[in-house]
């Protein structure tokens, strides 16, 4: 009896070794078990992969502004007056002597030997030589001004001896267009003409300057054109 009960209890001791061992609830023993142990029976969780940190974001910059070069105006020089040519031979006649004590010396400019030529705010104009000696100056109506040449008797031609009583001045050529004008030597009678037509003789006359200034001018004004053919000085002297 006791050897069946023996029997008997070492073949259920193998069987529920066996069961125990075919349900997975044997304990084998080991060491202690690690905080990190896992769950027989579950499925591992897959491991959070470590965030690599992207690079931070450079702080936008703000773009200073290039400064614009401040723009330099180019001035464009004026234009240029019309300048005097190269003065030419004066004519002078031969001192010719009347009764009495005075004496008269004539001398002739021609119109191309001026001296000097203005211009006041010149847009257009110009001054012309011409085939005979003489000189044309021209301006139109953008010229908001007077173009103006003058004539002096050259110094090698001014009377030497004597005292000059007095000037008289022809100024001969024509003139056309909307203004021009003539003026004697200080002092003449007349001292100007304007827009009027020269003598008969086809010159302007200008009587009885004390000298010794000889400055005879033309000047045209707007839409006008004016001849000059030669200024013609006659002295009388003491």
């Amino acid at each position: 009896m006791a050897a069946t009960f023996l029997v008997t209890f070492a073949v259920l001791a193998g069987a529920y070794a066996v069961y125990l061992s075919v349900t997975g609830n044997v304990v084998t023993p080991s060491a202690a078990p690690s905080a990190a142990t896992a769950v027989s029976g579950a499925t591992p969780a897959a491991p959070t992969p470590a965030r690599t940190p992207g690079p931070s974001a450079t702080p936008a910059q703000t773009a200073t502004p290039t400064p614009e070069p401040t723009p330099t105006r180019t001035l464009t020089p004026p234009t240029p007056g019309p300048t005097s040519p190269t003065p030419r031979p004066t004519s002078a006649a031969p001192t010719s002597s009347s009764p009495g004590t005075s004496k008269t010396v004539t001398v002739t400019v021609n119109g191309a030997d001026y001296d000097r030529a203005t211009v006041e705010l010149v847009d257009s104009s110009s001054i012309t030589p011409l085939p005979n000696g003489g000189v044309a100056i021209q301006t139109d109506r953008t010229t908001h001004g007077t173009l103006y040449i003058s004539w002096t008797v050259p110094s090698s031609e001014f009377p030497r001896s004597g005292t000059i009583a007095h000037i008289d001045t022809a100024v001969c050529g024509r003139g056309s267009g909307d203004f021009w004008e003539t003026y004697g030597p200080s002092g003449s009678d007349e001292l100007e003409y304007e827009a009027i037509p020269p003598s008969r003789d086809g010159c302007w006359h200008f009587h009885g300057a004390p000298g010794p200034d000889t400055t005879t001018t033309a000047g045209v004004t707007l839409n006008s054109r004016l001849e000059i053919d030669k200024i013609v000085y006659t002295f009388t002297l003491r």
